[in-house]
């Protein structure tokens, strides 16, 4: 929209209730006519945009004393937010866009077709948009890197993903706008969230910019006393763990755990949680190589045990040294995807335990339709395997205001901490690069991230 710009009135009813409005240097001016003049100091909201005939088009929402919700004078739909000031003067209200001083454009690493990062990652250029009414733009500080992400990215046969893509799903950041519904952070706070899955793959929209479109269900302020780089890796990462602990396994004070994939982003998490809910009564056992099987025990882990071998060894582990009844577990959060592991778990789950995953290889199509048959049967008719008679549940995150409220307040509580492998520099591909290679080996203990 040009500066001095008059915006001519589009919706049914605005030449009634306007009397002139003009754009300069990105502030609105309204005036409003006589009819109307008594709602001028209740007026809080303003909205412009192109109506597609070449016209703009503004609309205004009252806020009253009695503390309602905005009410548009103008059913029209427009994509600008803008927030009045509380003073008004001579029948002028004044507002200034969110997005005056935002640049038109920001920089990403996206994917035009799929295949390992080194060949098909890129840092380009997009068009900055505006949130909707329930999202958030944030200035990205640090972007934490995905496993689900890396996957999607290299799974060349995968034709569901929405292409180019933005990768990545968490990040944390800067609130830059808010759209119009968003009570629950404002502009200038630190915050970190994560982009939904099916976003990403739907849209081609994730966190992996200097800029980040967040749901407001997916966003929260940073918990006090943590830094930016560990806010990064703990949204959807903190998210799942208490999802599959609590929401799904329904953990309970004295059980025994078995963690597998320990020292990983959310394994470290859900060692910690599980350890915080069954205490000194119950047991949590986690699967790492030895060389990272010191962290695990002081992130609250009782016994390590090695898995790097092959799932067959992992197996046989478990099977000689946890196949007495009072000795199997309650609960089998597995965070790598190991089918075996499931199969064979009569051995050392509890006939009620629960059997917990959301991670598997999508690297080639096998083990992905592996892991989409498995996923789908386990949401379908029977959450039984015909040779494992336990439950099986394949978790998938349902984001509320809770979780994050309880991964805050673990995290000040000193109860929770996000493990950080390595940073890495956003500006500088090949380290990018570092960071989805050891992503992808396995190898982290914690959390790889990325800062801007």
């Amino acid at each position: 929209m040009r500066a001095d710009n008059l915006i001519s009135p589009g919706p049914s009813g605005f030449n009634d209730m306007i009397r002139s409005a003009s754009v300069r240097t990105g502030t609105i001016r309204l005036q409003l006519s006589t009819r109307v003049e008594s709602l001028q100091r209740h007026i809080r909201h303003l909205q412009c945009g192109p109506l597609g005939d070449g016209t703009n088009f503004i609309r205004a929402g009252a806020i009253y004393p009695a503390g309602q919700h905005p009410s548009p004078l103008s059913p029209r739909f427009c994509s600008t937010y803008l927030t009045m000031p509380n003073d008004t003067s001579n029948g002028i209200s004044t507002a200034s866009a969110p997005g005056a001083d935002l640049p038109s454009t920001y920089r990403a690493y996206t994917f035009h077709s799929h295949g390992d990062p080194a060949d098909v990652l890129f840092l380009t250029t997009l068009p900055l948009k505006l949130p909707s009414p329930t999202q958030v733009l944030i200035k990205v500080h640090t972007c934490a890197l995905n496993p689900i992400s890396s996957k999607l990215m290299v799974a060349s046969w995968l034709p569901i993903v929405q292409l180019p893509c933005t990768p990545e799903l968490d990040c944390s950041g800067t609130v830059v706008v808010v759209g119009k519904e968003v009570r629950c952070v404002r502009v200038g706070d630190a915050v970190y969230g994560f982009v939904g899955l099916m976003e990403q793959i739907r849209e081609g929209r994730g966190t992996f910019g200097t800029y980040a479109l967040l749901e407001m269900c997916r966003v929260s302020k940073l918990p006090r006393g943590m830094k930016m780089e560990e806010a990064a890796g703990l949204g959807a990462t903190g998210s799942i763990a208490l999802q599959s602990l609590i929401d799904d396994g329904k953990l309970e004070q004295g059980q025994r755990v078995f963690v597998n994939g320990a020292s990983g982003g959310i394994g470290s998490m859900a060692i910690q949680i599980a350890k915080g809910i069954v205490g000194k009564t119950g047991f949590v056992l986690g699967s790492c190589d030895f060389a990272r099987g010191c962290t695990v025990i002081e992130l609250g882990g009782d016994d390590v045990i090695d898995y790097t071998n092959s799932p067959t060894r992992l197996i046989d582990d478990l099977r000689s040294r946890y196949s007495k009844p009072n000795q199997h577990f309650d609960l089998i959060l597995d965070t790598v995807g190991v089918d075996e592991l499931y199969g064979r778990c009569c051995a050392y789950l509890k006939p009620t335990g629960k059997y917990i995953t959301f991670g598997a290889d999508a690297s080639s199509m096998t083990d992905s339709i592996d892991m989409l048959a498995t996923m789908f049967s386990s949401m379908a008719r029977p959450r039984q395997h015909p040779s494992a008679p336990r439950e099986f549940l394949y978790s998938q995150l349902k984001p509320t205001r809770e979780k994050f409220e309880r991964l805050n307040r673990m995290v000040e509580e000193g109860k929770l901490r996000v493990l950080v492998d390595s940073k890495h520099s956003f500006g500088k591909r090949e380290e990018v690069l570092d960071g989805y290679e050891i992503l992808m080996s396995r190898n982290a203990s914690g959390k790889v991230v990325v800062t801007m």
